[in-house]
């Protein structure tokens, strides 16, 4: 049985290891791109609102797109961390006797799903407002 402090080398084709690397940096540079879209949208949010605008357009469509974004965060995420598992698992590794693969399960983001339900449903109230708003302004 080895010890903790021993070191394990896994004969992994250096091809399939740069694969892995090129399509986990295109992951990382994927969800920082959608993060940086929600961080400037939510910066419009709050300057929108420092203004007083608070039942216009353009806030519905911002919030309403940000929870289209978060909603397609988790399924990037379930998407490529199965994928990787997969592609682990296939490799056909043998590792040394006493050691064992221990790998977690892929596992779907919820919390990522019910945050933009909520945006969207958020949005819609933001809809209605700007729809009652309409009308009051028309009454008068």
């Amino acid at each position: 049985m080895p010890t903790k402090t021993g070191q394990v080398y896994l004969p992994i084709d250096e091809a399939d290891l740069q694969y892995y690397r090129y399509l986990s940096l295109f992951e990382m540079l994927l969800l920082t791109v959608i993060k940086v879209l929600i961080l400037l949208m939510i910066r419009r949010l709050i300057l929108n609102f420092s203004k007083g605008d608070f039942f216009i357009t353009s806030n519905y469509q911002l919030l309403y797109r940000i929870g289209g974004l978060l909603t397609i965060v988790p399924i990037i995420l379930f998407a490529f961390e199965s994928y990787f598992t997969d592609g682990f698992t296939s490799l056909g590794l043998s590792l040394p006797e006493g050691y064992s693969l221990n790998m977690k399960e892929v596992s779907f983001q919820w919390n990522y799903m019910y945050i933009s339900l909520l945006l969207i449903l958020t949005a819609q109230a933001f809809k209605q407002g700007i729809e009652f708003k309409t009308d009051k302004d028309l009454t008068i």
